[in-house]
């Protein structure tokens, strides 16, 4: 004799088991889609791998589009310029000869114009104004 509780079992295991691959097969084409699109980026740049390695190395690159991965790459260039920033006091502070002062300076001078100018292209790609 057939119970309600079998009756569902036949009707629900197999809509499970389409959903679940249903959404497998959906992520796989999504990430094939965003390598695809990271693939046709970094074809253009100078260094391929070191393209590949710098998106695929930030968590934000697979939900990205064109205007996205612009927005990561420029956030990456922020994040080392200031992480460089960071470590010229130490440095400073290591320094004795004046000359050798003066360059790491104009260099600190360098990295903030740099991080102005960074900062500049990240709110004007945000509002996607090239």
């Amino acid at each position: 004799m057939t119970t309600p509780i079998n009756c569902l079992s036949i009707l629900v295991i197999p809509l499970l088991a389409t959903s679940l691959f249903y959404q497998v097969s959906n992520a796989m084409i999504e990430v094939k889609a965003d390598f695809a699109l990271l693939d046709s980026v970094c074809q253009k740049s100078e260094d391929y791998d070191f393209c590949m390695s710098s998106f695929r190395g930030d968590p934000r690159t697979r939900a990205a589009d064109r205007n996205g991965l612009v927005l990561i790459s420029i956030a990456i260039n922020i994040d080392l310029v200031e992480a460089t920033i960071d470590r010229f006091p130490d440095i400073l502070k290591s320094l004795t000869d004046p000359l050798d002062k003066k360059r790491i300076q104009n260099f600190l001078t360098d990295f903030n114009h740099a991080n102005v100018k960074l900062r500049g292209a990240y709110t004007a790609s945000s509002a996607r104004s090239y």
